[in-house]
């Protein structure tokens, strides 16, 4: 072979060498953010409850091999950007960290000195100490609702909590819900007190949220023939999944706002609406937010929420802990995508409070069977039972916080990709469902 043959096939040849490295390391790229939900062989049981009798698995149980077929590869988007940061979000982040660090095992040894008894462990304890400070282990036993004076005046809880999720017509719900005329509502639907205003409110943070219920306090005071009956309820939908960031911060307890209502608020009893997760993405993508809304910002949106949260859970190994990883960053860059997984967050809430505490509902079943819907929630609520034309009058008022912002269309791979995300967490929430017989016993 001549020199010159064998230049140029030696440089063939380096050409094909150099093409093979480059597609080997492509594929290597591509399989590292591919949207599978990986759940973890390994499972270990974080935090034993103590006088709970129960624990929190922070992963799902390892006898449930949940797989996911598809191969779907997302494009790269780098992460959010330095304007991306929400700096809000960031503060609360750390003022968590200080609560959690600030409070002392003196606080907690004075705590349980003026309870004589309490089984509250510390780590749920430094979760809200204020809170249990304030609040007594007994409340009034003339009211069915949750209340105390400690010579301070009267102050309740709700006896409810519709606790998720965003963009699922829980607006619709908490206010036909509260049209019973033994429920007195609350000033405000979301306070937002448990997952985001006490830390921001202060020392008189809950000072503030016991004046949301404040009419209902007032009907009390009244002390009519009725007001032993009365109830109130509250609607903070980032309730179910926007605290249990506090355990990664102080020593990995695994405890978060369920343990700290169960500790205070045994027979606490929950609503929860669900929507098919496509439909409440696009929805929340609509509605907040002042970005130029288009079916390719969508797409952007999307994949870089699952790209965050692929690299949440590549670090963290734990799905329930990625969960709201998006809320780092700015609405007008990212899409709140993981607030779709709610079986990961309902198995936690479960895990503290029992199956006969929740009424979960999907908001199809509420939007074309209301009447029955809220005959089986007032029931729930121990209520008296309302008379049909009673119902049939809740349910024909005018639908609540109805979006109105033009709905732009949803790209096909967009939806292949969440699809792809999204089905072995819905997959998931049946069998789950159906095992704690969710669906004979609400609907």
């Amino acid at each position: 072979m001549e020199p010159a043959q064998q230049r140029r096939v030696y440089g063939f040849l380096s050409l094909a060498v150099v093409s093979l490295v480059l597609t080997l390391y492509q594929m290597r790229s591509s399989i590292g953010t591919t949207v599978l939900p990986d759940f973890h062989k390994d499972h270990t049981e974080i935090a034993t409850r103590g006088a709970f009798q129960s624990s929190i698995p922070r992963v799902l149980n390892n006898d449930r091999k949940i797989k996911n077929n598809c191969n779907i590869s997302l494009a790269k988007v780098f992460p959010p950007g330095g304007d991306c940061v929400d700096s809000a979000e960031k503060r609360l982040k750390q003022t968590k960290k200080t609560m959690l660090t600030s409070t002392s095992k003196t606080d907690y040894s004075q705590y349980l000195e003026q309870r004589n008894q309490s089984n509250i462990p510390f780590d749920v304890y430094k979760l809200a100490p204020k809170i249990f400070n304030e609040v007594p282990p007994e409340f009034l036993s003339r009211y069915k609702n949750p209340c105390w004076d400690r010579g301070r005046g009267l102050h309740c809880l709700p006896f409810f909590y519709l606790i998720g999720m965003p963009k699922c017509g829980s607006s619709d719900l908490y206010m036909k819900l509260t049209s019973h005329n033994q429920i007195i509502p609350a000033k405000r639907k979301e306070p937002a007190f448990w997952n985001k205003q006490r830390f921001i409110w202060g020392p008189k943070g809950f000072n503030q949220y016991m004046d949301i219920f404040s009419d209902f306090r007032d009907r009390l005071l009244l002390r009519d023939n009725t007001s032993e009956h009365l109830i109130t309820g509250e609607g903070t939908v980032a309730s179910m999944w926007s605290t249990f960031d506090m355990a990664r911060m102080d020593g990995d307890t695994g405890y978060g706002l369920p343990d700290i209502l169960h500790a205070i608020q045994p027979d606490a009893k929950f609503f929860v609406i669900l929507r098919d997760p496509l439909q409440r993405l696009s929805s929340d993508y609509h509605y907040f937010g002042d970005f130029k809304r288009s079916p390719s910002d969508l797409h952007q949106k999307v994949v870089m929420a699952i790209n965050e949260f692929n690299r949440c859970k590549k670090r963290h190994k734990d799905d329930l802990y990625c969960i709201g990883v998006e809320r780092s960053w700015s609405s007008d860059c990212i899409a709140r995508v993981t607030l779709g997984i709610y079986s990961v967050l309902l198995r936690q809430w479960f895990k503290v409070f029992p199956a006969s505490s929740f009424f979960i509902i999907k908001l199809d079943r509420w939007e074309s069977d209301c009447v029955e819907v809220l005959r089986r929630a007032y029931s729930f609520l121990e209520l008296d039972p309302l008379p049909d034309p009673e119902l049939d009058k809740i349910c024909s008022k005018n639908k609540a916080l109805t979006g109105k912002r033009t709905k732009i269309p949803m790209l096909g791979k967009t939806r292949t990709i969440l699809e792809c995300f999204y089905k072995p967490y819905n997959d998931d929430l049946e069998s789950f469902l159906a095992s704690q017989l969710i669906d004979k016993r609400n609907l």
